[in-house]
């Protein structure tokens, strides 16, 4: 079925926030390696109603509209949602930039001249938009993908995991297809926000925000 690249899927889309402390999604199956949430934080909507965030994990997003695969770290679920939001602050947190054009969006982790951008999006309905073809892996592939193993073996180095992998160095590690373009931002992500800190209450361009209590 074809997707109207002019139209927001919100199904699998990711809607760009300035105002969201933490990626999330209402969808349980885009997350991987999936934990208990057990901090002290929920979601308050534009509407001010209170959503809980019950588990946190990582997801793995292809932009439609870019090449590269993308892996994004400590992402809530938060049932109930309906959007999947990408937090602009923690993107940024650990020296990697967003930036915003009149009709486009794209993350950079430098800004030399000679830079790409990790992930680029487009505006949509007067949104920044990280359109994906497919914002998750299928569960039948999971335990295949080069990400999941990078993730599972505590973010080991791509080149590692190859010589992993060619010298059979792990039992159950199997012949994964590592591209040179795959990105991990979780690498390049480290967001602590104390418990006992309060978080000034923003509503986001997607109308939610976490907040402690």
């Amino acid at each position: 079925m074809s997707v109207d690249k002019n139209v927001i899927d919100y199904e699998n889309d990711w809607i760009v926030d300035s105002g969201c402390s933490n990626h999330m999604t209402g969808d349980e199956q885009k997350l991987l390696n999936v934990s208990e949430y057990k901090g002290g934080r929920v979601v308050v909507t534009a509407n001010n109603s209170k959503l809980p965030i019950t588990h946190i994990g990582e997801t793995l997003i292809t932009p439609r509209f870019g090449d590269q695969q993308v892996e994004l770290s400590n992402v809530y679920h938060v049932p109930g949602m309906r959007k999947n939001l990408m937090s602009v602050s923690q993107l940024t947190a650990s020296g990697n930039y967003v930036v915003f054009g009149p009709r486009d969006v794209k993350v950079y982790r430098s800004l030399q001249p000679t830079s790409d951008p990790i992930m680029q999006g487009q505006k949509l309905e007067s949104v920044y938009v990280m359109s994906a073809e497919a914002a998750y892996v299928d569960k039948t592939r999971r335990n295949e993908t080069a990400s999941l193993w990078h993730a599972r073996l505590g973010h080991v180095g791509y080149q590692k995991l190859k010589v992993m992998m060619k010298k059979s160095m792990l039992k159950g590690l199997p012949q994964l297809d590592i591209r040179d373009d795959i990105v991990c931002a979780g690498c390049h992500i480290i967001l602590v926000v104390p418990r006992s800190s309060p978080t000034s209450r923003l509503k986001g361009d997607g109308g939610e925000v976490a907040r402690e209590v």
